[in-house]
């Protein structure tokens, strides 16, 4: 049995079939007794993880900006299009409210302020 890592995802599986993985282009064997590997993990964040010659290093603090930059860019534009979304919502509910009102299927809610 083996600790993996997928080089892709940095998903780690415990107790796997090393037969399984062993030859495998996509995972990297952490661990394994058998085979006598007994690979260290970085202790930092895993967005912060890299692979070097099958082993797994920490960046260096210009990739981990580099991450991170990718990382706010990515909140941002996540954050602008909900943005967006919610007042085409609004707006397209106000707008069809109004054509309802002025159809006469629905009455005007008169405000209590």
């Amino acid at each position: 049995m083996s600790i993996i890592l997928n080089r892709n995802t940095k998903e780690v599986r415990n107790s796997v079939p090393t037969t399984d993985y062993l030859n495998d282009p996509n995972w990297l064997i952490i661990r394994c007794s058998p085979l006598k590997i007994n690979k260290k993990l970085p202790t930092c964040e895993k967005k912060y993880w890299k692979i070097i010659d099958d082993e797994v290093v920490e960046m260096t603090a210009n990739e981990k900006k580099v991450v991170d930059n990718k990382e706010k860019a990515e909140t941002e534009k996540a954050t602008a299009k909900a943005e967006r979304e919610r007042l085409i919502a609004e707006r397209s509910y106000k707008i069809a409210e109004e054509e309802l009102i002025a159809e006469g299927v629905i009455k005007e809610e008169v405000s209590s302020i």
